[in-house]
C-alpha cells in the first residue's frame, strides 16, 4: 500500500538531475520539492506541514555543508603557512 502512495506522490514528469544534488536526496527547485533518483529528479507532493519541514531540513543541510567547506578551506590555508 505504501508503494502505491509514494508513486502517487510523484506526479509530474521527472527533470534531468542536477549534478550538485546527491543521489537519493531531496532538493528545493524554485520552492518545489524534488527527490533525486539516479539521473532524474521527481517532483514530490507532500502535505503542507511536511513540505515546510522538508524545506527547512534542506536549508539546514545546505548551511551545514557551506560551514564545513569554509572550515576546510581555512584549515588547508593554515596548513600551507
Amino acid at each position: 500500500m505504501q508503494r502505491q502512495e509514494s508513486k502517487a506522490a510523484l506526479q509530474e514528469e521527472p527533470i534531468p538531475a542536477d549534478p550538485s544534488v546527491k543521489n537519493f536526496s531531496f532538493t528545493n527547485v524554485d520552492g518545489q520539492i524534488y527527490y533525486r533518483e539516479n539521473s532524474f529528479m521527481n517532483k514530490v507532493e507532500l502535505p503542507a506541514v511536511t513540505a515546510e519541514r522538508v524545506l527547512g531540513m534542506i536549508a539546514l543541510r545546505e548551511t551545514i555543508v557551506s560551514c564545513m567547506m569554509v572550515r576546510m578551506q581555512k584549515f588547508s590555508f593554515c596548513r600551507m603557512n
